[in-house]
């Protein structure tokens, strides 16, 4: 059934979308809690996004979905997919969760996302009567070793890659296989061409298929099995994550490298286009919150053009371009449209935003750390109290920002409106500013405010905490 799905939604239906005046409607109370479909892009940042200043034009769908709803332009993830993705399912910083070093759980082993001590927004959802289902990739657990763990993280429907190393056993035995290969040559189970996917725990090899459609495929499929009842839709795009490939749209493996990583761009922002348009086609549209947003920046070797200027990417840093992504929320029928929010949100603020909107309730076993932006989503301002702060970390470096200056623990501030590359370090200037000086304080005690780091029960295992460690994988 999805492939035939696909098949019906042609490309030519995406477009009528593209084309189609926005749908009438403001933001307004549900007759039941929307749907949620949640898309999550990789190593994507703000640079490669048409409605974000990209000179490459290449996301109209995207554009599209900006303009029939709330943009936002100051959202921090974290330096690394695995750190963003377990604080955007904890709700809670790293500094609570131990996620604040990257952990490659489904590469390496060792340890993964503990969604028995972690209540995930997912269960919490499910819990309140949502069909739940997640597409994509998944990757902070090692599904060989733990099989259940996307049922306990409150998934019913789940078609997933999980990312692990090729070979045999779970992922600690996959890795140990390899050692002294040269971590460049090891090779991961595809997420592309001929994926090789867990669907609802069952290991699959789809010979012949393209990962990312048959995760949207199954993604509509989940859908329209649902229509008479909320649902939450977490699709968990491979793109635009290396290594760079041809797309059933873009076949020319010959192509320049820049122009390959853009096919894959285009692509997923025509899987967007295909979402919204199978949604208004369900008769869904008006009951779905559209959540789209990237896990951190671009990474180095491929940032856009903004302005006409490269852009380089900063994925796996603290700097500016690696934390602050795009951030889109649109449904007619209860989202403002065509506006643009300059509000403070952090990764941890998705878990509240969607119990909110769930109408469920924040679990009491834990202290959580996000601030719901449900009211960032009205065109009414007098319903507003954002953030006044932002904070992440990695590898003990703490960083906090008021959406001008930024403040990093190891004694660097930065104003962004006139240093947006974080080049001067205004601490080691002999004249501050009163608000410049005024934000050092005001940030500095937002820094003090998150308690201590806890460490992961077992040492975290990637590139970077090899080399934070002075080991070689």
């Amino acid at each position: 059934m999805a492939a035939l799905l696909l098949r019906t939604f042609s490309v030519a239906s995406a477009a009528l979308w593209l084309c189609a005046a926005d749908p009438g409607g403001a933001f307004a109370d549900a007759r039941r809690p929307p749907n949620i479909l949640f898309i999550l892009g990789d190593n994507l940042g703000t640079d490669w996004i048409g409605c974000y200043g990209s000179d490459d034009k290449a996301t109209p769908y995207i554009d599209k979905l900006a303009a029939q709803g709330v943009r936002f332009t100051n959202c921090w993830m974290t330096a690394f997919c695995s750190t963003s993705r377990a604080a955007i399912w904890s709700g809670r910083y790293p500094s609570r969760t131990g996620w604040h070093v990257h952990h490659d759980a489904a590469i390496y082993g060792g340890g993964g996302f503990d969604a028995e001590h972690e209540t995930t927004f997912a269960r919490v959802l499910r819990d309140a009567g949502y069909a739940t289902g997640i597409f994509g990739k998944w990757q902070i657990n090692d599904l060989y070793s733990e099989p259940e763990a996307l049922t306990k993280a409150g998934f019913r429907r789940q078609f997933v890659w999980t990312g692990a190393l090729v070979g045999s056993g779970n992922a600690s035995e996959r890795f140990t296989a390899t050692r002294g290969v040269a971590a460049g040559e090891r090779a991961l189970e595809s997420r592309y061409w001929n994926p090789v996917v867990f669907d609802d725990g069952a290991r699959r090899e789809l010979h012949g298929k393209f990962g990312p459609d048959e995760f949207v495929a199954q993604l509509i499929d989940f859908a329209a099995r649902n229509n008479e009842r909320p649902f939450l839709a977490y699709y968990a795009a491979p793109f635009t994550h290396i290594p760079v490939t041809t797309t059933p749209s873009s076949r020319d493996e010959h192509a320049p490298e820049r122009e390959r990583f853009l096919g894959m761009l285009r692509h997923f922002d025509g899987q967007v286009g295909l979402l919204v348009g199978e949604l208004e086609r369900l008769g869904l549209r008006n009951d779905t919150i559209i959540v789209f947003t990237t896990d951190n920046g671009s990474v180095r070797k491929f940032g856009g053009r903004v302005g006409g200027k490269d852009v380089r990417g900063m994925m796996g840093t603290l700097a500016e371009v690696g934390l602050d992504v795009p951030l889109i929320v649109s449904c007619p029928s209860r989202v403002a449209q065509g506006r643009t929010s300059d509000a403070l949100v952090d990764c941890v603020d998705f878990y509240a935003t969607f119990v909110e909107l769930a109408g469920a309730k924040m679990p009491s076993d834990q202290s959580y750390d996000g601030q719901s932006f449900i009211a960032e989503l009205d065109d009414d301002p007098a319903t507003r109290a954002p953030r006044s702060w932002q904070f992440t970390e990695y590898a003990g470096v703490r960083t906090a920002g008021d959406g001008r200056y930024k403040l990093f623990s190891d004694h660097r501030l930065y104003d962004l409106r006139r240093d947006p590359l974080e080049e001067v370090n205004l601490l080691e200037t002999t004249d501050l500013a009163p608000e410049a000086r005024a934000a050092q304080v005001t940030l500095q005690t937002a820094i003090d405010s998150i308690p201590k780091s806890v460490d992961l029960p077992f040492p975290p295992r990637s590139q970077s905490a090899f080399k934070l460690r002075g080991e070689k994988p």
